[in-house]
C-alpha cells in the first residue's frame, strides 16, 4: 500500500494521526498545525486537514475536504467528501453526504444516502438528516434563504428520494418514513408525516401531517390530514 506523502504538511503540534494512502492526512501546505486523532485509510483521505480533530475517513477521497470539521466518521469512496467545517457527521456507503459541507449531525448509511444535502445561500438549507437505505433521501436539499429540507428520517431503499426544496421559502421537515420506497416521490412542501410499511405514501402530491402504517397504505393520497392502519388502507385517498 503506498505511503508516498501520507501526513507530508504534518505540524509537530499535531498528534496522533494516522494516514495510510498517498496524500492521504497531508493537510496543506504550511496549515496542517494542531488536527489531532485523524486517521485517514486511502487515496486522498483527510487530503486538505488543518485543524480538525477526531475525524476518520476510509474510502478514496473520503473526507477529502476536511479543514476544521471534527468528529466526522465515513467510510466509502467519495463519502463526506465535501465537508470542510461540518462536525460530527456520519456516512457509510459510496457517495453518501457527498455535498455537506459546514453542516453537523447527519447520518447517511447506503450508497448515494443523503448525496445531494447541502447548506442554502444562509447555510441552513437542510439540517439533521438521518437516511439509512441506497438512495434514502437521495436528493434532500434546501433552496433559497428560507427554503428548508430537514428533521426528516427515512429508512429504506429509495425512502422520501426525491424529497426536497427548490422553492423558496417552501419547506420539507419532520417526515419519519420506514419501508422500502416509502414516500419516494414526495415532492416538497411534504411536511409531519409518518409512515410505516413499504410503498406508502408515494403519491407525487405534497401530502401533510399524515400517518400511513401498512403496505401501500395511502400509497396515492393527494390529501392532507389522512390517518391510515391496514393493507392498502386509504389507498386513493383524496380528502373525500
Amino acid at each position: 500500500m503506498a505511503l508516498i506523502q501520507s501526513g507530508e504538511n504534518a505540524d509537530p503540534g499535531g498528534d496522533y494521526n494516522v494516514g495510510i494512502g498517498y496524500r492521504s492526512v497531508r493537510g496543506g501546505a504550511g496549515t496542517f498545525s494542531s488536527a489531532q486523532y485523524n486517521t485517514g485509510i486511502g487515496f486522498k483521505t483527510l487530503e486538505a486537514l488543518t485543524t480538525g480533530d477526531s475525524n476518520t475517513g476510509i474510502g478514496t477521497s473520503a473526507l477529502n475536504a476536511v479543514t476544521t470539521g471534527a468528529g466526522n466518521c465515513v467510510i466509502g469512496g467519495n463519502a463526506g467528501d465535501a465537508i470542510n467545517s461540518g462536525d460530527n457527521n456520519t456516512a457509510i456507503g459510496r457517495d453518501s453526504l457527498s455535498a455537506l459541507t459546514t453542516q453537523s449531525g447527519f447520518v447517511a448509511i447506503g450508497a448515494l444516502a443523503l448525496s445531494a444535502a447541502a447548506p442554502n445561500v444562509v447555510g441552513t438549507g437542510s439540517e439533521s438528516q438521518i437516511a439509512i437505505g441506497p438512495n434514502a433521501l437521495e436528493l434532500a436539499n434546501g433552496a433559497g434563504a428560507a427554503g428548508y429540507c430537514r428533521y426528516n428520517i427515512a429508512i429504506g431503499y429509495r425512502n422520501l428520494r426525491s424529497l426536497a426544496t427548490t422553492t423558496d421559502p417552501e419547506t420539507s421537515d419532520h417526515n419519519v418514513s420506514i419501508g422500502h420506497r416509502s414516500m419516494e416521490t414526495s415532492p416538497e412542501g411534504t411536511n409531519y408525516n409518518v409512515t410505516l410499511g413499504n410503498l406508502t405514501l408515494t403519491s407525487a402530491t405534497a401530502v401533510n401531517r399524515s400517518v400511513a402504517i401498512g403496505h401501500q397504505a395511502l400509497a396515492v393520497a393527494a390529501a392532507d390530514d389522512n390517518i391510515a392502519l391496514g393493507y392498502e388502507a386509504g389507498l386513493v385517498a383524496d380528502g373525500c
